[in-house]
């Protein structure tokens, strides 16, 4: 039981994170969500995927060489294989 209200928990903060740091660059979750599906249409003219597993959110970084953090786009789009040329 504890594990199950864990994992909630770990869940809930990267929801709530997630929402702040589209709040912060002034993205709609219907956009995120436009977006997402082009992302997975493009990807998916190159490889077999699984569109159901994919994810996207928005994060923030260290800037390479700075004490600054940045905007990042995270993209998990699942990948089978491959497809033909």
């Amino acid at each position: 039981m504890q594990r199950a209200r864990d994992d909630s928990k770990a869940v809930a903060k990267e929801r709530l994170k997630n929402i702040l740091m589209r709040d912060r660059v002034d993205i709609s979750a219907e956009y995120m969500n436009l977006l997402k599906d082009d992302l997975i249409a493009t990807v998916s003219d190159y490889f077999n995927i699984r569109a159901g597993g994919s994810e996207i959110y928005l994060t923030s970084m260290k800037k390479a060489n700075s004490q600054e953090n940045e905007s990042v786009l995270v993209c998990l789009i699942p990948v089978n294989k491959r497809s033909a040329p």
